[in-house]
């Protein structure tokens, strides 16, 4: 037989014992079938309701560090985009043809500001969102992008293919 144990205050799920296997079953706990055993490991369950002795999932709120963890990825995802999409590997390569004069310097000073301005707003709206002045929702995170400085390339921009090489 098959067992789920369970926190009494949380009903969070601490772990599954087999009598086959385990020789002591802690408590509290109540006896599951395979198939119940099988679907809980598939869904993740997570938590119990002791009463109907169901398993279920709960979804975690994500913590203020989950949130900018995300936030910052998909902001590095589309300026590395951005840059590949001019031929570079990334926007750290782009940007540091502003350092010296070379044929790609304009445009590695278009990506050094853009990458600035865009660090500048995100880390603005992740303290809005630390200060509770902005909700974490669909919407307002499609406006946060859509707000988002946008890159500014010289006229005569040079790069045009990712694949002349530059950069690699």
């Amino acid at each position: 037989m098959k067992y789920v144990n369970y926190d009494k205050t949380t009903n969070k799920i601490l772990g599954y014992y087999d009598d086959q296997i385990h020789t002591t079953i802690p408590t509290p706990n109540f006896q599951i079938s395979d198939e119940i055993w099988q679907e809980a490991i598939d869904k993740n369950a997570n938590k119990v309701d002791a009463k109907t002795k169901t398993l279920f999932f709960e979804a975690k709120e994500p913590t203020l560090e989950d949130i900018k963890a995300k936030f910052l990825s998909d902001v590095d995802a589309l300026l590395n985009q951005k840059a590949h999409e001019k031929g570079y590997d990334n926007i750290a390569t782009a940007a540091s043809y502003a350092a010296m004069p070379n044929p790609f310097y304009e445009e590695g000073v278009a990506f050094f500001k853009w990458r600035s301005e865009v660090y500048t707003y995100c880390y603005g709206i992740l303290e809005k969102v630390q200060k509770g002045e902005l909700a974490i929702t669909d919407e307002n995170i499609a406006k946060v992008m859509q707000d988002m400085p946008k890159l500014e390339l010289p006229e005569a921009s040079t790069q045009t293919e990712a694949s002349n090489g530059q950069g690699e």
